[in-house]
């Protein structure tokens, strides 16, 4: 008897996972996850090489773990067993205190050295064209270091301020540190609690400090208009940990008569677009409603500000920088704003072509630890 139902369940259990891998062949794969806002893996292609150093299979069940039946609701189902089972993370995301999620990111420390060569060779090069031109750093800390008090206890955290050190032995004067300003401020809405990035308060404080170190005079809070344009915003980190019992972020903007009259043009591989506006809209009915600012990442945006002294400025950027643009618009005559993760061309014949007076790097430190496009400031 014991032996007829081991078997029964042996075959229920085939014939459940042959269903299973029936209609995942016939149903199409996905390119995209717009609720982890990444792309998906494609069934990989067979090559013996691959094969024999073991790439193939790793492609093969990443591709398999991406586009199984049902996969948002199985990867829900795990999140909720693992927060209701007492972790501290589900491998993606720290469970943090207050509805904090926080990504687990991690520091490559030759990575940053590699950048931080990059960037002073650069720097170099340009100067070389122009003595007069004003060069700035900033590196800003993602929320993981500002609010270490709500990281699990005992959670290994990235060390975002050895890193910041080694950056003001490399850049000087140039670097821009907002951590101060930043933690003076940590009981403010300065960071999403869902997504990785700062909020435009966060952003704003930065300016302030940012615009002080370069001689600026910034704009007082009072003189914006602070709108929140969305109330109901899971970023990224939440959908590494879809299921958590979140609270959704909102979303605000910093605007003034002059941003608001300020459009932008974007150059991408379709061509060239004009917008209106700094913000888009339509992100705000997505996933991913952080491109609401400079409507996301794109290879090169180009934006006329409102002031007329002739001072151009040249911001290379990961996605912090788009909620940060709106500020400085009211400095410079011209904003270029380049993405090394879409523009390929060279930027030190872009800043001797259109008289670039300002340089600005914005990335988070976490990016610009890791990113491998800072190779291309090499490009001539």
């Amino acid at each position: 008897m014991r032996d007829k139902k081991a078997a029964v369940t042996g075959i229920g259990f085939v014939l459940i996972l042959s269903c299973l891998l029936v209609l995942c062949g016939m149903i199409p794969d996905k390119a995209f996850s717009d609720n982890e806002n990444r792309q998906l893996q494609s069934l990989p292609k067979w090559k013996i090489s691959d094969v024999a150093s073991g790439a193939y299979m790793k492609n093969f069940e990443a591709y398999a773990s991406d586009q199984v039946i049902g996969r948002d609701g199985w990867v829900k189902i795990k999140n909720i067993a693992d927060i209701v089972s007492g972790k501290k993370d589900n491998g993606s995301a720290y469970f943090g205190k207050d509805g904090y999620l926080f990504p687990m990111d991690t520091i490559d420390e030759n990575q940053f050295k590699k950048n931080s060569d990059y960037a002073k060779t650069f720097i170099e090069k340009v100067k070389g064209m122009n003595r007069k031109i004003n060069i700035s750093v900033i590196l800003a800390p993602t929320s993981q270091e500002i609010y270490k008090d709500k990281m699990p206890p005992y959670a290994p955290e990235s060390d975002q301020g050895k890193v910041l050190k080694e950056a003001e032995e490399c850049f000087g004067e140039m670097l821009v540190n907002p951590g101060a300003a930043l933690s003076q401020h940590k009981n403010e809405y300065i960071y999403y609690k869902t997504d990785h990035h700062w909020t435009t308060l966060g952003a704003y404080y930065t300016y302030r400090i940012w615009a002080e170190q370069n001689q600026l005079e910034p704009l007082d809070k009072k003189d914006f208009d602070i709108e929140t344009v969305n109330r109901n915003f899971y970023g990224t980190t939440y959908s590494k940990a879809a299921g958590y019992p979140a609270e959704p972020d909102s979303i605000q903007k910093f605007t003034n008569n002059a941003i608001e009259h300020t459009g932008m043009k974007i150059e991408s591989l379709k061509g060239v677009k004009e917008f209106p506006s700094l913000y888009n809209e339509q992100y705000l009915n997505t996933k991913d409603k952080y491109s609401y600012f400079l409507s996301g990442n794109n290879p090169m945006t180009t934006i006329k500000g409102t002031a007329t002294n002739g001072q151009n400025i040249l911001v290379i950027k990961d996605s912090y920088a788009n909620c940060f643009v709106p500020f400085i618009t009211a400095h410079f005559q011209n904003i270029y704003v380049a993405d090394l993760r879409y523009y390929k061309q060279s930027l030190q014949q872009f800043v001797k072509e259109n008289n670039i007076t300002d340089v600005l790097f914005l990335y988070n430190i976490v990016q610009y630890s890791n990113d491998r496009n800072l190779v291309y400031l090499l490009k001539e």
